[in-house]
């Protein structure tokens, strides 16, 4: 019912699971973000950029205000109790899924990365500069940064491993993986014109999408295409 109600204010653009299985967070249109209890079905918290953010209320429906921007990447803590997530032109935040208050902010006044990847637990966000085409890895819960030159190109795609130790990004041509603790190239793919890629949860399979429509899924330990759908 919950799913249902949310659905009529406009079309879902992002769904993401918390990994205890008990909420789910989405976003519809450009602001309004929705935590839904699965097993209730019912609207937990909402988030909209009309809401105030400076009351103490804590009941449950209460509404914050979240942002006027889209949010381009969104993971829930291994815990569950922490959404991280970036917010076009707006910096990384976490927010608090018990309250929907912000509980910590990055990178608040700095230029805001043109595509973002998080990983599944929510602790390694990859971004795009852009401006300079720079490849940024934040690690969210010490607030540390690393930053590696672009230097085949531009970019089209990115995504981070469950674990967050690797990184793949994709060129117009190509799909490299690298090492997010020291930049390092470990693994190049054969090339490939890839708009859209995705890690399995395990890390073991790289899902790879194009212009064409087509999608690809690649073994990591061999290398080998196992399936074109």
């Amino acid at each position: 019912l919950g799913m249902l109600e949310a659905r009529e204010e406009g079309t879902i653009s992002s769904v993401t699971m918390s990994p205890n299985g008990q909420l789910i967070a989405f976003q519809t249109d450009v602001s309004n973000v929705h935590l839904i209890d699965t097993q209730s079905w019912k609207i937990k918290l909402s988030f909209d950029e009309t809401s105030d953010s400076s009351s103490n209320n804590n009941t449950a429906g209460r509404r914050f205000l979240l942002s006027v921007k889209s949010i381009m990447a969104l993971a829930f803590a291994a815990d569950g109790k922490t959404i991280s997530g970036e917010i076009e032109q707006g910096g990384i935040k976490l927010w608090d899924t018990r309250t929907g208050e912000v509980k910590k902010q990055l990178a608040e006044h700095t230029d805001t990365g043109s595509m973002a990847a998080v990983s599944l637990d929510g602790t390694m966000l990859a971004e795009v500069g852009s401006e300079d085409e720079t490849l940024r890895l934040w690690n969210v819960p010490t607030g540390e940064k690393k930053s590696f030159p672009v230097t085949d190109g531009p970019l089209s795609a990115i995504a981070i491993s469950g674990d967050g130790q690797r990184l793949a990004v994709a060129h117009r041509s190509s799909v490299i993986l690298l090492n997010t603790a020291s930049g390092e190239v470990i693994q190049k793919l054969p090339p490939a014109k890839v708009d859209c890629l995705s890690f399995s949860d395990d890390g073991r399979t790289l899902a790879t999408a194009g212009e064409d429509g087509t999608i690809q899924t690649r073994d990591l330990a061999s290398g080998q295409n196992t399936k074109t759908i």
